[in-house]
């Protein structure tokens, strides 16, 4: 019986951490323009015209390849990160946001390079 309450007792312990936990990872945001909307602390953002943006974009060329839709300009991005396309390094990437919230226009569930930089940095 006190063995069973030990379990259960360490098992909520457990639950409660791996929640704490979850509420600490870093996590993409979606910016708006909405009035008196402010970017939240511990966030970057990481829009085209900043460093970090993707540029690719559906329409545009990555090289000779025409990019079809988000999901391919995430495709792109990424590769071009971890192949050395890009200003910038994957050093830099878990130097600058590791640990960070990133913000940027893409809706809630949609593909977004904001992803491929939290997984890097994060790795």
């Amino acid at each position: 019986m006190s063995h069973e309450i030990l379990t259960a007792k360490r098992q909520s312990e457990i639950a409660k951490n791996t929640q704490a936990l979850m509420m600490q990872m870093p996590k993409r945001t979606s910016l708006s323009r909405k009035r008196g909307r402010q970017t939240p602390a511990n966030t970057v953002v990481v829009s085209r015209p900043t460093k970090w943006g993707n540029p690719f974009r559906p329409g545009s060329y990555a090289g000779p390849v025409k990019v079809v839709d988000a999901a391919h300009a995430v495709a792109c991005f990424r590769a071009s990160l971890l192949f050395g396309g890009l200003g910038v390094t994957i050093e830099a990437v878990r130097r600058e946001l590791r640990g960070k919230n990133l913000a940027w226009w893409c809706a809630p569930r949609s593909p977004c390079h904001a992803d491929v930089l939290l997984e890097e940095a994060n790795r």
